[in-house]
């Protein structure tokens, strides 16, 4: 509050400069002793004091209230304002003795005027001859007068009744403090700037935490919470954007501050202030908590989105699946039926050999049906969550060599040759049925998909990537290959496609699925090579520890 104070100095020294002239032109035309005014033209009428006629019109028409005291402090001489100040008569007043007044609160200035000093006092007044409470300001000042023909001390007073201005004043600042308070508590920074000296007006506590005192020029860019820069900046009062600002309009911008790495919001509108000058009132809000939030809110719905997609995806995946194993388990499913229906209708009519030709084919088709069954249902499994990694040390070789004879049959009737060649020594620590169901599928895959008098090449061998070391289990074929757009499609649909093989076997794609997931859970990879025509090569590259397992 203590530039309220200032300003209001200010006002008041504005406002009795014409009285300050005034007492001066008093005090010259009365304490110099060589002055003809008062010595030659002042009256002397026994012990009585008067001035002049043109003196008297002079005071008289003062807006303020003047008198003359003796160094007894009596009164010598009063103005009609002072008598109406005070509601009594000029002539009651003459001769009064300022020691018997009510209030004593002006009595030092009395007495330091006396002491041939000036005086003042502002403050509440209760007067001798009256009820009314006042607020005045009191200036005296020494003064010499004449008496029967001697040159005496006395002083000169001016009282000014400024109740009003008072009034208006506690009213302002009373507003102005209910304004402080409630912006104090308001978390965002907050002041008013003079559009003319730029000189703030107002600051809540956050802007002078930021701003410090208020005596000072600032420039509007900065607007966030960081200290003013020494170097001056473009201003927003001298901008095009604040030419264009009208009274009733906000201007809003949003800003990031590369000094605290937080991102304000800030606000400007035109308003008439308190002492009746054009300011800017700004106010600037740290939004970054807002931002994060829906910086987070945007990031949980794209993950929404995201998942609303997969299990659209999943659906449709589930749909195509069950559609082609329903078709799938039909062919092989009939085939049974129908041997064995023809084996009931027509079993004493057929020998030994008819019923081996009839049984085999049956063999093979339930073979492929249980086949689609393991498959589909580990897949379910999986898309589940429900299958379990359960890795522990085991023998590649092993692996390998049961899945060869569980295809013996089957790869002797298309009269397919499979090799098997290995230079891998040791174990693995891997998923024994997620290793089982790769190998069977890739291996019943390479059998499908090559004509009869083919190969199959089974490799397997170490091998180090990103220094750690991996085994790498090959299964290549000379088959009918696949174009690169199959290739892709295996690689990024998730979604499965029938096939047929050389032998119009049927193939649903969920065993490549299947493959490339159980991989996927050993932290491993999945590759291919192939060419149409020319034959297919799959590699499964699996590290042979797992991080997981305890060494």
């Amino acid at each position: 509050m203590s530039e309220h104070i200032e300003t209001k100095i200010q006002s008041l020294q504005k406002d009795n400069e014409k009285l300050r002239k005034e007492i001066e032109f008093l005090k010259q035309n009365q304490t110099n002793s060589l002055s003809k005014s008062l010595l030659e033209n002042a009256i002397s009428v026994g012990n009585d004091f008067s001035l002049p006629a043109e003196y008297v019109s002079l005071l008289n028409s003062m807006p303020v209230g003047i008198l003359v005291f003796d160094v007894n402090k009596h009164i010598l001489s009063a103005n009609v304002k002072l008598g109406d100040l005070f509601s009594v008569s000029t002539a009651q007043l003459i001769g009064f003795n300022l020691l018997n007044l009510k209030d004593k609160n002006i009595l030092p200035a009395i007495e330091r005027s006396l002491a041939g000093k000036a005086g003042f006092y502002e403050g509440q007044y209760t007067p001798t001859f009256g009820d009314s409470v006042k607020h005045i300001i009191v200036q005296t000042a020494p003064i010499n007068f004449v008496r029967n023909q001697e040159i005496l001390t006395g002083g000169v007073a001016i009282f000014e009744d400024i109740s009003d201005k008072h009034v208006a004043e506690v009213a302002q600042n009373k507003v102005f403090d209910v304004l402080q308070t409630v912006t104090d508590n308001i978390n965002a920074i907050i002041y008013a700037v003079d559009t003319k000296t730029h000189q703030l007006l107002f600051v809540n506590k956050r802007a002078q935490s930021i701003f410090g005192t208020k005596n000072r020029v600032v420039c509007l860019d900065d607007l966030s919470y960081d200290r003013l820069s020494e170097t001056c900046m473009p201003c927003i009062l001298t901008s095009e954007e604040f030419k264009t600002l009208k009274f009733g309009e906000t201007y809003y911008k949003e800003a990031f501050n590369t000094i605290v790495n937080r991102w304000f919001q800030y606000s400007y509108s035109l308003t008439e202030w308190i002492n009746g000058e054009t300011s800017l009132l700004v106010t600037s809000i740290d939004i970054q908590t807002l931002k994060n939030a829906l910086s987070l809110v945007h990031e949980q719905n794209e993950h929404i989105n995201k998942q609303a997609e997969a299990l659209k995806e999943e659906a449709r995946t589930k749909d195509a699946m069950f559609s082609i194993i329903g078709h799938d388990l039909r062919g092989p499913i009939g085939n049974i039926k129908s041997a064995l229906d023809l084996l009931v209708e027509e079993f004493d009519i057929f020998g030994k050999e008819a019923i081996l030709e009839i049984v085999n084919p049956v063999r093979d088709s339930a073979g492929s049906a249980y086949t689609l069954l393991s498959n589909l249902l580990n897949w379910a499994k999986n898309q589940s969550g429900q299958i379990g990694f359960r890795p522990e040390e085991l023998d590649i070789d092993d692996i390998v060599s049961e899945n060869l004879m569980l295809f013996k049959t089957q790869s002797e009737n298309k009269k397919i040759e499979i090799s098997y060649q290995s230079s891998f020594d040791g174990s693995i620590c891997a998923d024994d049925n997620m290793v089982n169901t790769i190998l069977r599928n890739l291996i019943s895959n390479a059998i499908k998909f090559t004509p009869s008098g083919g190969f199959v090449v089974i490799n397997v061998e170490s091998e180090l990537r990103n220094l750690e070391e991996y085994v790498k289990i090959e299964v290549c074929d000379t088959g009918i290959g696949m174009s690169n757009q199959r290739l892709e499609e295996i690689f990024s649909n998730q979604k499965p496609g029938s096939s047929y093989g050389t032998n119009n076997e049927k193939g649903s794609g969920l065993g490549i699925m299947l493959c490339k997931a159980f991989v996927a859970w050993h932290n491993g990879f999945f590759e291919a090579d192939s060419q149409l025509g020319s034959g297919t090569c799959f590699r499964v590259v699996i590290p042979v520890r797992q991080h997981s397992q305890a060494e």
